[in-house]
């Protein structure tokens, strides 16, 4: 985890500098962010595009590669694959070098062999699943973001520290989803009392929390983002599932306004559970490091960074 979080502030850098090599000297360069600016993962979109701006924006300033400014195309990946291919072939047809992106897992591999293919580099700030550890890319994929591998066995820590030992799941059916249930499962000592995988485009999770309520389970973790994510708590309230049970959330709802999405009237009927996020070393140097990336984000910006904004910076 330390190695990953010091190589976080240079790794960018490092990727322009590699994609830069298969180019003539003095040819300028030009790269892609392939972020979630609508669907499920639209509330973390922005933040992470306005970092990557941010990294290009202080290259820029210090001169560019070879001598010329970065160029930044910037294209939404949605949450599906086909928005996310659609913004990659664009950006393979105006020339990028190397994307950023996408968020989610799955949606980063969907690009992952069109990319390769054409011999661009790909760097994900946020795609957790254990299956890009291993995943063909010749050599091409990247990321900034632990696996979720390590984060499974944090939850399972943290349910058990809890005194939880019955509990249902309801997971995302993608590679981010699955990866993450699975390794809360193989990592927890107690009783997984259902598993409820689902599809994010579904119109209604009613069947899925109803699942979730018969499984006799008190204590529910949901591996979601936050769209899906507030649909299937509304669910839940509607069945009778927060009143006097506990839920506990991963990283893909790392996300301050997801309370009031899911409960705009109400968003204190999310108080006070809890979740599991990856989070920095605390080694003096990698402290500094993010003190300077969230002040020069807000002077930017003027808002704080979101999640996996640094990642992507």
């Amino acid at each position: 985890m330390k190695r990953t979080t010091k190589l976080v502030a240079g790794l960018l850098a490092l990727a322009l500098v590699a994609a830069a090599c298969s180019s003539d000297d003095g040819e300028s360069l030009t790269i892609a962010s392939i972020l979630p600016l609508t669907g499920d993962l639209a509330d973390f979109g922005p933040s992470m595009e306005n970092a990557v701006q941010l990294a290009v924006d202080q290259i820029n300033e210090a001169g560019g590669v070879n001598g010329s400014d970065v160029t930044l195309l910037k294209k939404d990946s949605g949450t599906t694959d086909a928005v996310a291919r659609t913004a990659a072939n664009e950006a393979i047809a105006d020339g990028a070098a190397a994307v950023l992106g996408a968020a989610g897992s799955g949606v980063t591999t969907s690009l992952t062999d069109l990319l390769s293919q054409n011999e661009i580099v790909q760097i994900s700030g946020s795609a957790t699943s254990p299956q890009l550890s291993t995943f063909a890319d010749d050599g091409y994929l990247f990321r900034t973001a632990i696996s979720d591998d390590l984060q499974g066995q944090v939850l399972a820590k943290l349910l058990s520290d809890e005194g939880s030992s019955n509990v249902a799941i309801i997971a995302l059916n993608d590679s981010y989803g699955q990866g993450l249930a699975d390794s809360f499962t193989a990592n927890f000592s107690g009783t997984v009392a259902t598993r409820q995988d689902y599809d994010a485009t579904a119109p209604s999770f009613d069947a899925e929390v109803s699942n979730l309520a018969s499984s006799g389970a008190t204590d529910f973790i949901c591996i979601c983002f936050p769209e899906s994510g507030a649909l299937i708590h509304q669910a839940a309230f509607e069945q009778g599932l927060l009143e006097g049970s506990r839920w506990f959330y991963t990283d893909g709802l790392k996300d301050d306004p997801f309370p009031e999405k899911a409960f705009p009237d109400n968003p204190a009927l999310l108080s006070g559970f809890l979740g599991t996020f990856p989070t920095s070393s605390s080694e003096s140097n990698v402290v500094s490091a993010l003190d300077r990336f969230t002040a020069d984000y807000e002077a930017a910006y003027g808002e704080a960074p979101g999640p996996f904004a640094v990642q992507f910076y």
